[in-house]
C-alpha cells in the first residue's frame, strides 16, 4: 500500500513513498508503445515518482479491482447479436421483402452456373 511522506524538496510537494510489502524482486520486460511511455514516463517526472513506482500502485489497483468483466464475444456472436437486434428494431416495418433479405436473395446470384 502506499503512504505519503514530506519530500525534501524546496516546493514542499509530497511524494509517494511505496511500502516495502514484497520479500522479492522480478525483474520482467514488457513491449509498450513509444509514445505512451514516453506520456507516462514525462507525466512520472512531473510528479516526482519513478515508472517503477506508477507500474506498481496499477498493478496493485487492478488487481483489487473486483469489476467482472464481460467475456470477448467472437466475430460470429457480434455478428449474430447485431443480426438480432435489427430483427427486433424492423419488426415492426411494413410487409414485403426487406433490403437484408433482398441482398441475402440477391448474394448467390452470379456465383450460381447457369
Amino acid at each position: 500500500m502506499a503512504e505519503r511522506c514530506t519530500a525534501g524538496s524546496q516546493s514542499g510537494q509530497e511524494a509517494i513513498k511505496l511500502s516495502s510489502r514484497y520479500d522479492e524482486i522480478v525483474k520482467t520486460t514488457i513491449d509498450i508503445p513509444d509514445e505512451l511511455y514516453r506520456r507516462v514516463k514525462a507525466r512520472s517526472a512531473l510528479e516526482g515518482r519513478r515508472v517503477r513506482d506508477v507500474t506498481i500502485e496499477l498493478y496493485e489497483r487492478w488487481l483489487a479491482d473486483r469489476t467482472p468483466r464481460e467475456p470477448e464475444e467472437s466475430p460470429a456472436e457480434w455478428l449474430d447479436r447485431w443480426l438480432r437486434l435489427a430483427d427486433e428494431a424492423t419488426s415492426g416495418a411494413p410487409t414485403g421483402r426487406s433490403a437484408r433479405e433482398v441482398l441475402d436473395a440477391d448474394r448467390g446470384r452470379l456465383e450460381t452456373p447457369a
